[in-house]
Parts: structure tokens; sequence; C-alpha cells
């Protein structure tokens, strides 16, 4: 019995994994940029999902993600910075979602702000840094203390970050040329 469950199992993985393998355009470094894009897709998800959780495990229920990243840029990124920096932060084209997202954590009291010139400038109030810190013993407890990485696999991390970051650039100029 325990055989034939490890049989549908193996053909599940086969399935899925044709799934991936379909519609994989180009050359191999294409094919493998279509990959990644596959798993930042995948990995979007499930990252909104959770920051979502976590906040709500912290005691703040309904934030979006937005909501969420917002108030940590402004916790932790960028103190006393307008929306402009915030949205320049997060790599957010609009500032429409960043402008809301304040005006939702302004009205529950975890973001402030004040005048510098004729800036209006935004930081965490103490109940919204105090929030952030349960957030991340939530992250800690949940996230962290489960990921049993070795020195490589943080080494890993490092570069998976620095990749990141210059694929993100890339796909940044992308945007801004195939519009011009």
């Amino acid at each position: 019995m325990a055989e034939s469950g490890k049989l549908r199992e193996a053909a599940a993985d086969r399935a899925d994994a044709a799934i991936v393998d379909q519609g994989r355009p180009g050359g191999a470094l294409s094919r493998q940029l279509w990959d990644v894009e596959f798993a930042l897709t995948v990995t979007d998800n499930a990252f909104q999902r959770w920051i979502v959780r976590c906040m709500a495990a912290a005691g703040c229920e309904g934030l979006s993600a937005v909501d969420v990243m917002v108030l940590h840029a402004i916790n932790r990124r960028a103190p006393s910075r307008n929306v402009s920096d915030i949205t320049l932060l997060l790599g957010i084209e609009d500032s429409r979602p960043v402008s809301y997202a304040i005006k939702k954590l302004e009205s529950k009291g975890l973001v402030q702000s004040r005048r510098r010139g004729k800036e209006k400038i935004f930081s965490a109030t103490a109940e919204g840094a105090a929030l952030c810190e349960r957030y991340i013993k939530v992250r800690e407890r949940f996230l962290v203390d489960r990921l049993d990485l070795s020195s490589r696999d943080r080494e890993a991390l490092e570069q998976a970050f620095r990749i990141l970051m210059k694929v993100s650039s890339a796909y940044g100029h992308a945007a801004r040329a195939v519009i011009t």
C-alpha cells in the first residue's frame, strides 16, 4: 500500500515537472530566466501570504502585503522619508499604493507624519515600532528558527540577494526601455 502511494507521488512529481517545462521559450539563458520568473511568481505569492499572516499573528489583522512592507520600510529602512523615497525604496512604480498604505497605517496609529519644509515625511509611532518588533519575533519563531541553514547555505542566500538585486535592476531598465 505504501509503495503504491510512493508511485502515485512520483507520477505526480513527473506531471508537475512536465507542466513547468511546457512553454519555456528561447535559448538556454532565456529558459533559465523563464524558470527564475516562474519561481519568483510562486515565491512572491507565498511571501505576500506569509507577511500578511505574520503581521496578523503579531497583533494587527487587516493589513495588505504592501501595507506591511511600507510599515517596515518606514520603521527600519526609510525613517523620516517622504512618499517618493518609500516608493523608490520598495521598487513600486506608482506612488498611489504607498500613499494609500500610509493613510491606512496612520489611521491605525502605526505611522505619523510631520512637515519638513514643504515635504511631508513619515515615521513609525511607538505602537508601529512595537508591532514591527513583535512581527520580527513571530518571524524568528515560525520562519528563521525552522530554517536549518549551513554556513554554505547562508553564503548562497547572500549570493541570491546580490543576484536578485541585479535581476531586479535589469527588469527595471527593461521595463523603462520597452515603453520608450
